[in-house]
């Protein structure tokens, strides 16, 4: 009797304490057919993670589940067949926090051996002990989870195929020492393990086949790639090849596992193929043919050809490399050099031109085979019965340039002009030939060289300074053929509108005595930036002594600056109205002194563009400005990282907009899992029905989450998961009150 009631209280005190235990909520995370290797669980698509919870006390983890061991077996049948440990010598589990996430390598540590499974049906089960009264007692139930080991089916695989160069393919000289490209398909099907494709190439010698050539001579190129189809060479060949080396080639790409074995049938290796230069020599030039009205001469090549003026003189010839096949083809161009210096051009073996002025042009057809340059031939055409036609100067007048319709500038030729950015008119003054009669006659060719550039004929022409900078405007008079002394004028092109106190003649130096800075600061949702000044002038010329800076801008983009300069200093406009582009400092009491003044805090909105430029400029007492330059901003963004490892750090973010990124180098565009957890590891719900957009470039993954959805608490500690189909990252923070940092 007294041993049935023995039992009884035995049997009610370890239920009782079995529906306490200390440690709760056990989850395992394995996939169904998981790789048979144990080794293999810690990374890659066999990804092992074993969560937990802990009762707290006090607010903290309960001292005697910072104790606790964690066992872990491989069970099938319900026999043990892998794991090193029992409840009481099983490894400690550091459970350090509320909710426990064992993951990767740290998890299938806990199992003491790597295990090679059998193909076949097993389960997992991990269970919390620790020490009692009576020696080793559970923290917690058993937790187990099913899964299989598949059968390894055994492959053929099929080598690498090539594709370019296409077998027995050409190349020009040129090409050949150009970068070439190589090409071919990958091992198929394709193996689970990355392959390395080794790119082999060699050289033919005289009197060797290709067989022979990869048989006997060292590979002009061994280069071994990565899980890619297709390579560049760079400078295959230096220059001509010479003998006994040819410019034949054969090439051919054996895929190798990480073991450096072959993979696939024929070791692993492609069939090879050939390639090389083609066979093209310079050839000859036929007689040139030139059409008279009704008379058709021919002339062989240094010939020496009379001509008349104003005559039209017609030419065509023919040029043939060896061989004579479609692979040899010439290419061919001429050009002629006019009697005043000027030349004319064109592609081909036949053109035109009509001498105007007497003596001697100059005709010169030229032929390439295969990229080589082969003998010109050249032709004299003496040209005599031309009146003459001379230039004259330009007229006193001016060169007038309007902008919508009304005269901004009037300039001589070689003087200069300031302008700001637009579309302008451009009235050059008249030029008359000598004599000044229809035998003699004029046309004009203008021109607008700088940043942006563009050519014409007239006196009168318009064009867009859409950029700023200097700019040569010339218009250069032909008189007769004959091209005289242009007109050239300079335009100074600014970003912004002339203002009234700046004199006509600007600097061009930058700023080295004088400096402005902009400290970038983060203030609610505005760019903000701390400004200062600093004069570095020790020179003793009173006018380099600065007494005023100002900074300039495109467009309203400043939308406020508190009052932190000193007060001495006058700020011009005191407040910013709509369509503000400059500020100006002046310091009432004086000159500036040296070293640095700060100005103030400065709030742009944020720009649609970068960099963003913000111009500036230092003046003396008298106005004049001392130097120029400009500081450029730029609006950077901050992403956190992640890892598959758990993480035992604490970040602070700001109550904003949380941004992420995690690297797995593939693109994670579906099934994205996005959680956050409290510390008693309670999903946080989510206010938002948006779904959260990832933006993966080249396997960097980036999310931008909006922390205000989840209403978190300023100061507690919180846990962020991503999932996708191959990991779990990990990110602990808090939240504060504060905007984006």
């Amino acid at each position: 009797m007294n041993k049935f009631l023995l039992f009884i209280l035995m049997t009610i005190v370890v239920q009782g304490y079995s529906q306490s235990y200390p440690i709760t909520g056990i989850n395992i995370s394995l996939p169904a057919s998981p790789d048979p290797n144990t080794a293999n669980w810690g990374t890659g698509k066999t990804m092992l993670t074993i969560t937990a919870s802990a009762k707290a006390v006090a607010g903290r983890v309960d001292p005697m589940v910072e104790e606790s061991k964690l066992l872990l077996t491989i069970k099938k049948g319900g026999v043990k067949v892998c794991g090193a440990f029992t409840g009481s010598s099983a490894p400690s589990a550091n459970f350090s926090t509320l909710t426990k996430v064992w993951s990767g390598t740290n998890a299938a540590s806990f199992l003491g051996k790597d295990c090679v499974l059998a193909p076949g049906d097993y389960e997992i089960c991990a269970q919390f002990f620790g020490y009692g009264a009576a020696g080793s007692v559970p923290y917690s139930e058993e937790k187990c989870k099913l899964f299989s080991i598949r059968e390894v089916e055994k492959l053929t695989y099929q080598p690498p195929q090539l594709v370019s160069p296409a077998d027995v393919s050409e190349f020009s000289d040129a090409e050949l020492q150009k970068p070439i490209g190589f090409r071919w398909i990958p091992v198929i099907p394709r193996p689970q393990e990355p392959v390395t494709y080794r790119l082999l190439v060699w050289q033919l010698m005289q009197g060797q086949t290709g067989m022979q050539a990869m048989q006997a001579n060292q590979p002009l190129i061994t280069k071994d790639i990565d899980n890619i189809t297709q390579a560049v060479v760079n400078n295959l060949v230096g220059g001509p090849c010479l003998p006994p080396y040819l410019c034949d080639f054969i090439w051919n790409v054996q895929a190798l596992n990480r073991e450096g074995k072959p993979i696939g049938g024929n070791n692993g290796t492609s069939k090879p193929f050939v390639f090389s230069a083609i066979r093209c020599a310079c050839g000859t030039w036929n007689p040139l043919t030139v059409q008279n009205a009704a008379v058709v001469s021919r002339y062989e090549c240094n010939g020496r050809i009379a001509w008349k003026c104003n005559q039209p003189f017609s030419f065509s010839t023919n040029y043939q490399c060896s061989p004579n096949n479609e692979k040899c083809q010439a290419k061919t161009g001429w050009e002629i050099r006019m009697a005043d210096g000027s030349t004319k051009a064109g592609n081909g073996t036949n053109g035109s031109f009509t001498p105007t002025t007497n003596g001697t042009y100059t005709l010169t057809l030229n032929a390439a085979c295969n990229g080589k340059a082969c003998q010109p031939c050249i032709y004299s055409i003496v040209v005599e019965g031309c009146k003459t036609c001379d230039c004259r100067e330009w007229s006193n007048s001016v060169v007038e340039i309007q902008a919508k319709d009304a005269t901004t500038s009037r300039l001589k030729c070689n003087e200069t002009a300031s302008l700001s950015k637009g579309i302008y008119q451009f009235h050059f003054p008249d030029f008359a030939c000598n004599p000044k009669d229809s035998s003699c006659t004029v046309s004009f060719e203008w021109s607008v060289q700088g940043i942006a550039s563009g050519n014409g004929t007239g006196l009168i022409f318009r064009f867009n300074f859409s950029q700023s900078g200097i700019y040569t405007v010339d218009v250069t008079p032909v008189c007769g053929g004959k091209r005289c002394k242009p007109c050239k004028i300079v335009i100074k092109v600014e970003d912004f509108q002339p203002i009234s106190d700046v004199p006509k003649s600007l600097p061009d130096q930058k700023c080295e005595n004088y400096s402005f800075e902009l400290r970038k600061i983060y203030r609610g949702d505005s760019i903000v930036y701390e400004g200062s000044i600093t004069n570095k002038y020790a020179g003793t010329e009173r006018r380099n002594n600065p007494n005023s800076f100002r900074i300039k801008i495109k467009n309203d983009s400043v939308i406020g600056i508190d009052n932190k300069a000193p007060k001495e200093w006058s700020r011009t406009p005191s407040k910013f109205p709509p369509g503000s582009s400059q500020i100006k400092w002046t310091n009432n009491s004086g000159d500036i002194p040296n070293g640095e003044t700060k100005l103030g805090t400065f709030y742009f909105s944020v720009p649609t563009f970068n960099p963003f430029y913000v111009n500036y400029e230092w003046l003396n007492k008298e106005g004049e400005i001392l130097c120029r330059d400009s500081v450029a901003l730029m609006d950077i963004r901050y992403y956190y990282e992640l890892s598959a490892e758990p993480s035992y750090t604490c970040t602070e973010i700001s109550n904003n907009v949380l941004r992420v990124q995690y690297l797995n180098h593939y693109a994670s565009v579906e099934n994205i899992k996005v959680t956050i957890y409290d510390v008693e590891a309670r999903k946080i719900k989510r206010k938002s029905k948006d779904v959260i957009k990832l933006n993966s470039v080249t396997g960097v993954n980036r999310i931008s989450i909006n922390i205000k959805d989840y209403n978190l608490e300023p100061g507690r500690l919180y846990l962020l998961t991503i999932s996708d189909f191959h990991s779990t990252y990990h990110f602990n923070f808090k939240v504060t009150n504060d905007r984006e940092k």
